[in-house]
């Protein structure tokens, strides 16, 4: 009787999400739908030609990102630990109840051979570089903030 009762409760709900995915489904297919069906104007000899406007560029800015922590061997790799700053990446734990975010560690590579890791380790660090994903950076240069953690 109960796994009967289970079994209903769980297909409903099934159904109810199975039903609430497909307007987020249309609702995204719907404007490339509307974009082809709109046809483009000509210019007439009634109607002068507007001048092209020019390519607007997404100028990005410096990808480049300053991350402060201790450095930190684990074999022969580099994480950066015990983050500060708000371009740090926050993730939950379960030590936490998935209830606050707290800052994950990063793994750490020298992006030439004159950026020097091991001469580091254990000390309190500035880096700038590049993320390489939300858990791999690329240093370009590192500044002593400390000289321990």
């Amino acid at each position: 009787m109960n796994r009967s009762i289970v079994g209903g409760i769980t297909a409903v709900l099934c159904a109810i999400v199975f039903v609430a995915a497909q307007p987020a489904k249309s609702a995204q297919s719907k404007p490339a739908a509307v974009k082809a069906a709109t046809p483009v104007k000509a210019p007439t000899a009634a109607t002068p030609a507007k001048a092209a406007a020019p390519a607007r560029t997404t100028a990005q800015a410096d990808p480049s990102v300053t991350l402060t922590g201790c450095l930190r061997a684990d074999g022969s790799w580099y994480k950066l630990t015990d983050l500060e700053g708000g371009q740090a990446p926050k993730g939950r734990n379960w030590k936490t109840g998935f209830v606050t975010k707290s800052t994950k560690d990063i793994e750490v590579a020298g992006a030439s051979p004159s950026v020097r890791l091991t001469s580091y380790v254990g000390h309190r660090i500035s880096v700038v570089g590049v993320k390489d994903g939300d858990r791999h950076f690329k240093a370009q240069s590192i500044k002593q903030l400390a000289t321990s953690c």
